[in-house]
C-alpha cells in the first residue's frame, strides 16, 4: 500500500476517534502511539482536507441577525450571540460561547491580557485544556482583589487560561486600587511592576468582563466606598472595563478614583488589536452600550435577549 494512502487512513482513523468515538487528542495519541501535537495536526490536516466536514445548524437563527445587526451599528470586528433558551444560565452560555470562540482563533505566538469578571470566570471553566500553545503569553491587566473573590480575580483567570494553553502567565503583584495617585505612581515606577507596564503594548488580544455600577465588584470587596460609588453616579457612570468607569456615551468618567486604579490605560486598551468584551443580563446594558460606544472593546460576546435589549435601548439613546 503506498505512504499516500497510508496517510490518508490514518487520516481518517484519527477523525473517527476524535469526532465520533469522542476520545480526546491525549487518548488518541497514547492509542496510536503518537505524540498529541502531531494528533492535533492531523485533525487540522482532514479539516482542511476536506475529511473532516463541521455542519452547524442553529435552530435559532435570529441570533445570526443580531450579530449582524451589532456589528453594523457599532461597528465591531465581530459579535457571538449565545442561544440561551429553555432557562439556561445566561453567564454559563456566554462563558462557553466565549471559550469556543477563543479556542478557535488563539494561536502561536498570541499574547494574551486579562481582567477579571464573573462572566469570565465562565469563560475559563469552559476551556478545554489541550496545552497545543506553549509559546503563548498571558499578560494580568489589572490588579488584584485579594482571595475574597479569588475565582474571578484577573490573577486568578491569567494562570488559568496558560495552562489551558501550555503558555506562560505573568501577574500584576499590585491591589486594584490603592489610596492615592502618587501611591499609584510609585509602584508603578517599581521595576517589576514597570516591566509588566512596558509589555502591554505588545498584547494582541484582550479578554474584559463589563462590570456595572449597581454590581461592582469593587465594591463588594471594600476597593469603592459609598462616597465613590456617588461621586460616579453623579457623573452618569454605568458601568467599567477593567475599572475604567464610563458613562453610556462612553466617556471616562475622570473622578477620584480614576487615578488610583493599578491597570491597563483606557488608551492602551483601545489600542490593543482584537478586545474581546463579555457579558449579559438586564443591569449590564447600559454598561454594554457604553463599553461599545466607548470603543473600549470591538467584539461582543453576549447572549440573545441581552443582545435584544442592547439594540432596542441604544436606538432610544442614539
Amino acid at each position: 500500500m503506498s505512504a499516500a494512502k497510508n496517510g490518508l487512513r490514518l487520516l481518517v482513523r484519527v477523525s473517527e476517534m476524535y469526532y465520533q468515538e469522542k476520545l480526546t487528542q491525549q487518548q488518541i495519541a497514547s492509542a496510536l502511539g503518537l505524540s498529541r501535537p502531531k494528533i492535533s495536526r492531523l485533525l487540522k490536516a482532514a479539516e482542511e482536507g476536506g475529511i473532516v466536514q463541521i455542519r452547524i445548524i442553529n435552530p435559532l437563527g435570529e441570533t445570526s441577525a443580531l450579530e449582524e445587526e451589532l456589528c453594523r451599528r457599532f461597528n465591531l470586528k465581530e459579535t457571538v450571540v449565545a442561544p440561551c433558551g429553555g432557562g439556561r444560565d445566561f453567564k454559563r452560555a456566554i462563558g462557553e460561547a466565549a471559550a469556543a470562540y477563543l479556542e478557535r482563533n488563539v494561536c502561536a505566538g498570541n499574547i494574551l491580557g486579562v481582567s477579571w469578571g464573573t462572566t469570565l470566570q465562565e469563560m475559563v471553566n469552559s476551556l478545554h485544556p489541550d496545552g497545543r500553545c506553549p509559546d503563548l503569553t498571558v499578560f494580568q491587566m489589572l490588579g488584584g482583589v485579594g482571595q475574597a473573590e479569588v475565582d474571578c480575580h484577573a490573577n486568578e483567570l491569567a494562570r488559568r487560561i496558560a495552562e489551558a494553553f501550555g503558555g506562560r502567565w505573568y501577574p500584576l503583584p499590585a491591589p486594584v486600587v490603592v489610596s492615592s495617585s502618587q501611591v499609584r505612581d510609585a509602584l508603578l515606577a517599581e521595576k517589576r511592576l514597570a516591566e509588566i507596564f512596558d509589555n502591554f503594548h505588545r498584547i494582541n488580544t484582550a479578554l474584559v468582563g463589563i462590570g456595572c455600577l449597581t454590581d461592582s465588584i469593587l465594591k463588594k470587596t471594600g476597593y469603592l466606598s459609598d462616597e465613590e460609588g456617588k461621586e460616579l453616579a453623579s457623573f452618569g457612570a454605568v458601568g467599567d472595563v477593567c475599572s475604567c468607569f464610563f458613562d453610556i456615551e462612553g466617556r471616562v468618567c475622570r473622578t477620584s478614583l480614576h487615578d488610583r486604579v493599578v491597570g491597563i490605560s483606557p488608551q492602551a486598551l483601545r489600542n490593543i488589536d482584537t478586545v474581546i468584551g463579555m457579558a449579559g443580563g438586564a443591569d449590564k446594558i447600559e454598561a454594554i452600550i457604553g463599553a461599545l460606544r466607548g470603543g473600549f472593546i470591538n467584539i461582543l460576546v453576549t447572549d440573545e435577549l441581552t443582545a435584544e435589549r442592547v439594540l432596542e435601548r441604544s436606538s432610544k439613546s442614539a
